[in-house]
């Protein structure tokens, strides 16, 4: 009998035992996914506020399956997605491209904080510029008025602007030149005459200007036409982030 209420009691702390450790598992659990959420909440909005601030236009941050709740410590992200489908860049000089799509990936970054910069030590994005957006830029342009239709063909890998129905067009092929890209006339034509190209290259020029200026310092390696608009790719080494355009912390 004795042995029976020993053996009973033992059983009765047992379960108690593994319901508290129960209990506390869940806690640890919770607390821990809720401090991740947390972390990669704020540290999403950190770098998506610093890349915006350069890009100039909405971005969304994600990050790679590995947790992060340890950059609350450490203040290092290992690897960042950066995506905007719709950027609208705008030069000093007030030349804006319209529409362009940005998908790039940053890695091994330790983030602004207190004062004192961070920085990206590799990144690398692809860019679309679609068609319809690069229209809409010309048309933005001075006597933008006169840009009635563009298209581009992957087959040639030119881009074909069209004025005035038809009345004049011009022929542009992109290429990278001097660690920027840029849109070369090759054939201007009005009323079905050839025409000198000087004054089309520099409205263009006027126009991809904006072509060499990326964030994060990201620099072409390649450009490419597609039926669809043109697509650029992009490599950046080591970049600081500015400690005075956010600050990191996040607790």
């Amino acid at each position: 009998m004795n042995t029976s209420r020993a053996s009973g009691t033992g059983r009765s702390r047992l379960t108690a035992l593994l319901v508290v450790l129960a209990v506390a598992a869940a806690t640890l659990l919770a607390v821990g996914i809720g401090g991740e959420l947390y972390v990669r909440n704020s540290v999403s909005k950190c770098i998506a506020e610093a890349v915006e601030e350069e890009a100039g236009g909405p971005v969304s941050v994600g990050f790679g399956p590995a947790p992060i709740l340890l950059s609350a410590f450490t203040h290092r992200v290992g690897r960042v997605d950066v995506d905007s489908e719709a950027m609208d860049l705008r030069s000093p000089g007030g030349t804006e491209l319209r529409g362009i799509a940005l998908d790039a990936r940053i890695s091994d970054i330790s983030l602004p904080r207190d004062g004192r910069d961070g920085a990206a030590e590799s990144s690398s994005a692809k860019v679309t510029w679609p068609a319809e957006a690069m229209l809409r830029s010309l048309q933005g342009l001075p006597f933008g008025f006169a840009v009635t239709d563009l298209t581009a063909d992957a087959g040639q890998d030119r881009i074909t602007v069209e004025f005035l129905s038809g009345v004049g067009t011009l022929v542009l092929t992109p290429r990278i030149e001097g660690g920027a890209v840029t849109m070369e006339v090759v054939e201007a034509s009005a009323l079905g005459l050839g025409l000198p190209s000087d004054f089309a290259q520099q409205i263009i020029d006027r126009l991809a200007e904006d072509l060499a200026d990326y964030p994060l310092d990201l620099r072409p390696t390649e450009v490419s036409v597609s039926d669809s608009g043109l697509h650029i790719s992009l490599r950046g080494g080591h970049t600081p982030l500015q400690a005075d355009t956010v600050d990191c912390r996040v607790f």
